[in-house]
């Protein structure tokens, strides 16, 4: 089994074992134990295994110049001549026969299969409950601590007494300037306007003059483009009045008049249309003149008018009854 397919094993025990050995690479009594990520089950923001580990001096493993952490696990194991699988296979072999009091013997011949065998074991012994890593305790809240509430108002008060003498005690650094420096002041901005003046100048001609070739091109050939333009334009127009000259002089020699029967033939028809025309007109006028009742002799009205003439009779004597 390879050791990056080992589980992220927690022991706290063999990790304090660890520590009370030798540095491996000083031999002074180790400090730490550091984990090793190369080639094992370790990635980014992920610890390896428990099992992965070596012993350490603070020096050897972070603040010396030769330390792990600076120079790196591959370095650091060429630099001291050291194999990572032997020393996990020493260490766990030790700590079998030391802690857990059992005389491991390696069978195998491959290395990572040992490695695995004697994790296996020793986690064998490990009960369920040391396998879980202990939460830790949840710190009482200084919030409602009158204690820290007293506290906080006194640093608060002396911060505010501090800021107070700063203010005092700090000199005024705001200082009004002279009339001469205000003067160069001045005269150094007129400078630099001008400078810039002069840049946007120098820039504007740089551009034009890159493209001045291009553009020297383009103009010859909108000139050559008008130019023969203009002459076909011409040419066209002397070919349209020489036609027109042409159809002029044909018609007064009569060339294009028509001749006697398509003369007769137009004048028939113009006949046949005026008549048809003439006769559309009549009955469209008598059809109207059919739609157009005359209400004057209907039945209706007269019985309308009778009774709307005596009614208006009746109307004029009550009238005249009222005012005698």
């Amino acid at each position: 089994m390879k050791l990056f397919k080992h589980k992220n094993h927690r022991n706290s025990n063999y990790l304090a074992w660890l520590r009370k050995l030798s540095c491996v690479a000083s031999g002074e009594k180790a400090e730490c134990a550091h984990h090793i990520r190369i080639g094992t089950n370790g990635g980014s923001a992920l610890k390896p295994s428990d099992y992965f580990c070596i012993p350490l001096t603070h020096e050897c493993h972070t603040t010396g110049s030769d330390a792990i952490h600076r120079v790196g696990e591959e370095t650091f194991f060429e630099m001291f001549k050291l194999k990572k699988k032997s020393l996990f296979i020493t260490y766990l072999k030790k700590y079998l026969l030391e802690e857990l009091k059992l005389d491991y013997r390696i069978l195998s011949e491959n290395e990572d299969d040992a490695i695995a065998d004697m994790i296996k074991t020793i986690e064998s012994t490990r009960s369920n409950v040391e396998k879980i890593r202990k939460k830790s305790k949840k710190t009482h809240s200084l919030k409602n601590d009158e204690f820290y509430i007293r506290s906080k108002e006194r640093k608060r008060l002396a911060d505010k007494e501090v800021r107070e003498k700063l203010k005092i005690s700090k000199p005024n650094l705001k200082r009004t300037r002279t009339v001469a420096e205000i003067e160069f002041n001045e005269e150094v901005k007129k400078a630099k306007r001008i400078l810039t003046k002069e840049l946007r100048k120098k820039l504007k001609f740089s551009r034009f003059k890159k493209n001045e070739g291009q553009k020297k091109k383009i103009k010859k050939k909108e000139v050559t483009k008008n130019e023969s333009y203009l002459k076909a334009k011409e040419k066209k127009r002397l070919q349209d009045k020489e036609l027109r000259l042409r159809l002029k002089e044909s018609k007064a020699k009569g060339q294009v008049e028509q001749s006697e029967s398509q003369r007769v033939y137009l004048e028939r028809a113009k006949e046949k249309k005026r008549l048809r025309d003439k006769e559309l007109r009549l009955k469209i006028k008598a059809e109207k003149e059919v739609k157009k009742v005359n209400l004057t002799d209907t039945e209706y009205y007269k019985k309308a008018k009778e009774f709307k003439r005596t009614r208006d009779k009746e109307m004029r004597a009550k009238l005249k009854e009222q005012r005698f």
